[in-house]
């Protein structure tokens, strides 16, 4: 799916140089500037592999995001509005006080990502891996998080109001302060020891 051994320059076909994510003419070009520059002025970011690197305050609102590679990064004030998503991973980054307004995700992963003060309302997750997340002042209001796991998160002071959570899997989640109201939680996973 991702090939690691090639340069993560935008594009960019080459093996990597030794103990670095870049080719030989790659690795001295400020890629942090590149890779900002990039998403702002692309609609469809597609195989974009940019895994360690800090955002803040992009508007990336009404992009598509295809098959793109996010691992470990850091995302602060940043606008996400009406985008798509599309098997983008995002696992053990951390995301604070980003809008993700009517987004439409499918087959994202999240593991062990960190979300605080971030809004997924009005948004459709299906199929969407927050599985081990720390969740923290969130809200994912009138979303429908179809088939989306949270197995073993912790989800603190987070809203899930009015949402679809039809084969939802919470098992194993601590959770403290989170509202269901007018969800069908009836028809998601819990264990009942872990909530509260």
């Amino acid at each position: 799916m991702f090939n690691l051994d090639l340069c993560s320059w935008p594009g960019c076909k080459n093996p990597v140089d030794r103990n670095s994510r870049f080719c030989n003419t790659h690795i001295k070009m400020d890629y942090q500037k590149e890779i900002e520059n990039y998403l702002l002025s692309n609609e469809v970011i597609m195989n974009l592999k940019a895994p360690g690197l800090i955002f803040e305050g992009l508007d990336l609102r009404g992009k598509r995001f295809i098959n793109c590679y996010f691992h470990h990064t850091l995302w602060k004030n940043c606008r996400f509005d009406n985008s798509r998503f599309q098997m983008c991973f995002f696992d053990d980054s951390v995301i604070t006080n980003c809008h993700f307004l009517k987004v439409n995700m499918l087959q994202c992963v999240f593991t062990m990502a960190v979300l605080q003060d971030t809004t997924f309302r009005g948004s459709d997750l299906i199929s969407v891996n927050l599985n081990r997340i720390k969740s923290r002042h969130c809200d994912f209001s009138e979303s429908d998080l179809y088939y989306s796991r949270f197995i073993g998160s912790s989800l603190k002071e987070t809203l899930f109001v009015d949402c679809n959570l039809k084969r939802v899997d919470f098992c194993l989640s601590r959770m403290k302060r989170i509202s269901f109201r007018y969800s069908n939680s009836e028809e998601a996973y819990f264990q009942k020891e872990h909530r509260g």
